[in-house]
Order: structure tokens, then C-alpha cells, then sequence
């Protein structure tokens, strides 16, 4: 692949550039600014460093010298940081180098929400800039500014990693134009997040002749289970892990035989030297076959750029860009203040050309939206005229789609207590006024996040039914939320039993194992972790009232997780009406938000954000949860959505979803006034009457 990467380049036209404007330093240097257009109506900030008497008519007209591609870390001042203003001094002033130095996507100076330059308080809290009079960081951390894009990029079935190498690649076209550069001695270097950058354009383009990747390389083995770092979207490949079988230091044996510098700390909790050790005696016997030539820079320091690090990084450059004399130790200079780089500044808003159209990233989000839509539109034609035969594929694409973790899922056979543990919890809470017993399992799933149930059950009685909840705070040691104590109050008072279960990820923070983006590492999902836990709760508690006669069984879904409600056969045999309460019930909902003008109206709004339990890569447009709800009601199974006036748009579409797919019209009741809290409690109660057996469900 990278072979092709020089004709491709011949192929695609140079990208428009336009001049800002150049400042000349005393200290030696000038800087051009630039504003390259990398794909249609995409502006991107560029700066060009160069020594004075490198492509100057007073001195060498026709000395043409190295160029390093500078990428920047997870910055909010993007090139513009002190640190990354020192490291293209040093190439330019002590190398004697040209550097070039852009922003990435959501920072420095590339809003895509849009700002009001009155105040700063209009940037979207997606934005991770800066202000150019002060230099004062707005908005940080960089990485959810890209995972905001990032996690609708993936339940599309892309990645946001695309746009970011596009961008690099997109530049060095146009840094092959430059008079004064040497096209065939081009390097590029980066840290942490430019680290990443680095090590994915020089594994795709083989223009890339010198790489150096600093605090970044490592093995996904052992990076993701001590999580210390955000990886954020970009950083995430889907499948990658297995069954792909990818991991980091695949990039360095896909550039074998170019050179690499892998630049570490041992202080580094995010990429730490070991992890570049690892990495390295993981690929050994490849990177040898392929005379592949990585060298290992191993220092003290913490996460990012420091002096010694850099030094080693100056002298590989030399040696293998061919500079005729060694640089000398990394020099300390003072930035250039921000404003002096900033293409806003003043007032005026020079990242524009006078023709175009600005292409940012929510324009592109709603584009795929509104494909993904119609595609499903297209299938819920068919599974609406073809009845329950049709939507019989249904799932299968869920199956496929999540993930599922089916370990331990299968069904459970000699049952006993021995299956479970009974730990010392530190909720102490029960029912007020009833005699009720709790039983505490954690129960076993091998290869997987074990699920727990807090099991309470009247006393004295036989229940007339069991209650299964899901997506409450029941996972231990925490006590249950208040809808969760509403439930055990009201069903316990009526002879029915309830079992909370509790999922990786709900109640309490995620381990390593199911951090926000780990399990697409894999191919899988939250979803399909969490389903696989609700499986097995299932089976386990069919086994645990198998002793009652006929014990009708129910579950109460809330808390976002309609995702991982999936048509199984454990599930289609348990129970016999299925309630979904107050949740963000379908992917569809979350795409309304990106349509053209929704998101324009309210810049200075939270971003929607996807909760992890609803991140399937590539779902948009294969189904959606109101299809998965249709194969329940095809089973038998009495479903129920419900929810109070604050989250009753979800409703709403759901149920229009559902009218559509079976051609007949199903009832709704909205509750208009009154205090949210009041509302939930009282649409609770509803749906815990129908949950428990008290109401007639058509």
C-alpha cells in the first residue's frame, strides 16, 4: 500500500493553498501561514518554518533541503504550544530544516461547531481551542472534543482516524510543490496523539522516509488493561485486536525497511518504556525479516516532548535525512505569542476562501445519517409488508452487530448456590415495612464481566412473578437508585420478587476490561458484553425459582440500556412482558440531533454524547432498537414503553417506529405539567403496575 502512495499523489490535484501572511524572526527564521483546502470546503491552518536563507532570492535560490511534518499532541493551542513552537525552532534554527506544522480536527484554530468571536463562552464544550489574546486554553481536555465525532463516526460504520491521516496526507501534496524542499527526504514526527498521527501516515504513505513517534508506541495488551490514558476514537481500531489480528507496532513493520525512532518515557503512564519493549519483542522476528530499522529512544521522562528525548530524536533525523553536520544540544527559545499565529486574530477571520462552502464535521455526520436513514427505511419496508417471516432476520443482525458475548450465556443445567459467591456488601438498604429477604450473587461468566443480583423476595410467600431490572446502580457495593427502590417497595408489596442485575459499566466506574471504546478493539460492544451478562442472570434466575410452579417472569429495562435487550431464545422463553422505561431508546434519536440545521441552533449546548452501552460499530441503518422490539411482540412478549414528559420525544419515536412496522395505531398518554422528579416517579409507578402483572397489556 504504501508503494502507491507517491502515484496517488501524482493522480489527486494539488490541494488550493492560500497566503495569510509571513513573519520574518530576528532570531533567523520566518513563519508563512496558510490555509490549505484538503478535501472541499475542509480549511486547515498550516505554518510553514523556515531558516531566512533557505529559498531566498538574496542568498540560495536554488538550495532545496529536508522538510519534517510536525504533528501536534492533544494541544488546545495546536502548533501554537510552547512546547511544539520549541521543538520547529530547534528544526529550523539548530537543524537547519524545514518544518511545516498544521491543526488537527477540534483544535488550535479548527472549531467545527462554530464560535461567536464576541465571546469565547459561544464555543460548543466540543471545541478545544484557545483564546488568541491570551493564550488561555479553552475547553480541555482535546480527546471528547474527538470523541464527540468520533463515536458517531463508528455506530456509522467509519472512523474518524480517516479524516485525521486525509489531512496529513492532503499536506504533504502540497509540501511536494515547495521549490526550496527535498521531496525525497521528507520526515515526520509527533507526540502522544501526533505520535499516533505519525505512526499511521507513515505506515500508509512512503513519502514518509525518516518517522519519529514519541509517547505513543505500545502494545494494546497491555495499554488497555491499565487504562491510565484516554484513547479517544481516532486512536481505536475496529476489529484491530481481533480478528484482524493488528496491534501498534504493525505500523512500524508496515514501513520496514524505512527508518523509525520510537521515543518512550519511564515515567510515561500512558506509553511508558516497557510498553515500547513489549511492543518491539512482539515484532522482532519481523521487523528483522524485513530489515526494518527502529531505533529505541528509552528516557526519563513523564508523558510528551522533553530535552533528552528530543536530542536523540535531532540526532536520527540527521543521520538518516543525510545533514551534513550534527545538530547540537536541544536549545530553549520563546515562543512566538499566539496572536502572532492565530488566523483570527484582530477581528478578522482569514480561514476562508472567498469562493467556498465550509465543509465541517457535522456536516459530514449528517450526511451519513441521512444515508443510514434512508437504508433503513428501505429494510423496515420489507419486515413491515413481509410480518414476523420477515423480521425473523432481525436477530441475527443484532447477534452479529453487538457482538454478543454469549460465554457462559448458554443454558444453565444443574443448577446450585455453589454457582455463586455471597459477598459482604456495604448496601445495607431494604424495603421500609415489609418482610422481605435479599439474597447477593455474583454470578460466575467465564471470560467475561460477571453480572450480580440483589435478590429480594417476600417472605413467607411464593411470588406471584419475578421482576428482572436492568440499568440501575444495583452493581455492587452500591445501594439501588431511586426508581430501583420504587420497583422493590411496590413489587414486594404485592408477593412479586425482584431481581436487580447489575452490569459492567452500570453503577460505579468501568474497569479495564470495558473502558468506553475497548471492547471495538475486539469487534464487540458494551452491548454485547452487557447482553451476554443479562443471559446468564436470566438463566440463572430461572433455575432460582424453578421450584415455584409456573413463576411468570418480567424485565424492566432503564438507564439507556434498550440496546442490550436482544431476542435470544433465553430471553423469548423467560418472560412475558418486557417494559422499557425512561431511556434513550433508539439510535435513530441520536441522528436527529446531527440533521441538517438541529445542531446549528444550539452551538453552545452539550454535544451529544453516545452512552457506551449503545456504541455498536456500523448499527446505522442495519436496525434499530423499535425493530428489535417488533421481534419480541412477533415472539409473544407484551412490550411496553414508557417514559415521563422530560424523555418523551424517545417515546414518541418509538412508538411511531412501532406503528409503521405493524400498521396499526398504538396508544399514547403524555403527562403535561409538573415537576420532572414528581412526573418520573409517577410514569414509574405506571410502568412498575405493568411490569408487576397489575395491568391488562394488548
Amino acid at each position: 500500500a504504501t508503494s502507491a502512495a507517491a502515484a496517488a499523489s501524482q493522480r489527486r490535484p494539488t490541494p488550493r493553498a492560500r497566503q495569510v501572511c509571513r513573519r520574518v524572526d530576528p532570531r533567523g527564521f520566518e513563519v508563512s501561514m496558510l490555509v490549505l483546502e484538503t478535501r472541499p470546503g475542509v480549511l486547515v491552518p498550516v505554518t510553514i518554518w523556515k531558516p531566512l536563507d533557505v529559498g531566498s532570492d538574496r542568498i540560495d535560490t536554488h538550495r532545496s533541503v529536508p522538510v519534517v511534518l510536525l504533528a501536534t499532541g492533544h494541544e488546545p493551542l495546536g502548533f501554537r504550544a510552547p512546547v511544539e513552537q520549541e521543538v520547529l525552532m530547534n528544526l529550523v534554527l539548530n537543524l537547519r530544516l524545514v518544518a511545516v506544522a498544521f491543526d488537527p480536527l477540534c483544535q488550535g484554530e479548527r472549531p467545527q461547531f462554530g464560535r461567536d468571536s464576541d465571546s469565547r463562552h459561544n464555543f460548543s464544550v466540543a471545541e478545544c481551542s484557545f483564546d488568541p489574546q491570551t493564550c488561555e486554553a479553552i475547553h480541555l481536555p482535546c480527546t471528547p472534543a474527538h470523541d464527540v465525532f468520533g463515536e458517531q463516526m463508528f455506530l456509522l460504520g467509519a472512523s474518524l482516524a480517516a479524516y485525521f491521516v486525509y489531512d496529513a496526507i492532503r499536506i504533504l501534496d502540497f509540501i511536494e510543490t515547495l521549490d526550496f524542499v527535498d521531496a525525497s527526504r521528507i520526515a515526520m514526527m509527533g507526540t502522544s496523539g501526533g505520535g499516533m498521527l505519525t505512526a499511521y501516515v507513515g505506515a500508509l504513505d512512503d513519502r514518509i522516509n525518516v518517522s519519529v513517534i514519541s509517547s505513543w508506541m505500545g502494545s494494546w495488551r497491555t495499554q488497555i488493561r491499565s487504562m491510565v490514558c484516554h484513547y479517544d476514537a481516532e486512536q481505536i481500531w475496529w476489529k484491530g485486536l481481533w480478528p484482524l489480528g493488528l496491534d501498534k507496532v504493525d505500523l512500524l513493520i508496515a514501513r520496514a525497511p524505512l527508518p523509525t525512532m520510537i521515543a518512550n518515557g519511564v515515567r510515561d503512564g500512558c506509553a511508558s518504556a516497557r510498553d515500547a519493549q513489549i511492543a518491539l519483542e512482539d515484532a522482532s522476528a519481523a521487523l528483522s525479516a524485513l530489515q526494518g530499522q527502529v531505533a529505541v529512544s528509552l528516557t526519563e521522562g513523564a508523558h510528551g516532548w522533553h530535552a533528552s528525548q528530543l536530542e536523540n530524536a535531532y540526532s536520527f533525523l540527521a543521520t538518516h535525512l543525510g545533514l551534513e553536520t550534527q545538530p547540537s544540544l536541544h536549545a530553549h527559545f520563546e515562543p512566538l505569542p499566539c496572536s502572532a499565529l492565530s488566523f483570527r486574530s484582530g477581528g478578522q477571520d482569514m480561514l476562508q476562501f472567498p469562493d467556498g462552502v465550509p465543509n465541517t464535521m457535522p456536516d459530514v455526520v449528517a450526511e451519513l445519517w441521512s444515508d443510514a436513514l434512508r437504508s433503513l427505511a428501505e429494510r423496515r419496508r420489507v419486515w413491515s409488508g413481509g410480518g414476523a417471516e420477515a423480521r425473523s432476520e432481525i436477530p441475527a443482525k443484532v447477534r452479529e452487530a453487538i457482538g454478543l458475548d454469549t460465554l457462559g450465556a448458554e443454558e444453565v443445567t444443574n443448577w446450585s448456590c455453589a454457582s455463586c459467591s455471597v459477598p459482604d456488601i456495604g448496601d445495607t438498604w431494604m424495603p421500609e415495612g415489609l418482610n422481605v429477604r435479599r439474597s447477593v450473587l455474583v454470578v460466575e461468566h467465564v471470560g467475561a464481566c460477571m453480572p450480580t443480583i440483589k435478590f429480594y423476595q417476600p417472605s413467607g410467600v411464593t411470588p406471584s412473578r419475578v421482576v428482572v431490572a436492568v440499568g440501575g446502580s444495583s452493581y455492587l457495593p452500591e445501594e439501588p437508585s431511586p426508581v430501583e427502590r420504587l420497583l422493590v417497595q411496590e413489587a414486594c408489596a404485592r408477593g412479586v420478587a425482584v431481581a436487580l442485575v447489575g452490569l459492567c459499566g452500570f453503577g460505579g466506574s468501568f474497569n479495564a476490561a470495558t473502558a468506553h471504546f475497548a471492547p471495538l478493539l475486539v469487534g464487540k460492544s458494551h452491548a454485547g458484553v452487557m447482553a451476554g451478562g443479562l443471559l446468564r442472570a436470566v438463566d440463572v434466575l430461572r433455575h432460582l425459582v424453578s421450584s415455584y410452579v409456573a413463576t411468570p417472569m418480567s424485565i424492566f429495562s432503564f438507564g439507556d440500556t434498550a440496546a442490550l435487550l436482544v431476542p435470544e431464545p433465553q430471553i423469548l422463553a423467560a418472560i412475558d412482558i418486557l417494559v422499557v422505561f425512561d431511556s434513550a431508546v433508539g439510535w435513530e434519536s441520536i441522528a436527529e440531533v446531527w440533521l441538517p440545521g438541529a445542531l446549528r441552533k444550539s452551538i453552545s449546548a452539550l454535544p451529544p454524547r453516545v452512552p457506551a452501552q449503545m456504541l455498536v460499530h456500523g448499527v446505522a441503518g442495519r436496525f434499530d432498537v423499535p425493530d428489535v422490539l417488533a421481534t419480541m411482540v412477533d415472539a409473544g412478549i407484551s412490550v411496553v414503553v414508557a417514559a415521563p414528559r422530560g424523555s418523551f420525544a424517545n417515546f414518541r419515536y418509538t412508538q411511531e417506529r412501532l406503528a409503521e412496522m405493524f400498521a396499526v395505531p398504538i396508544a399514547a398518554a403524555e403527562q403535561s405539567s409538573g415537576d420532572f422528579s414528581v412526573l418520573r416517579e409517577a410514569s414509574a409507578s405506571v410502568a412498575i403496575d405493568i411490569a408487576c402483572g397489575s395491568e391488562v397489556v394488548d
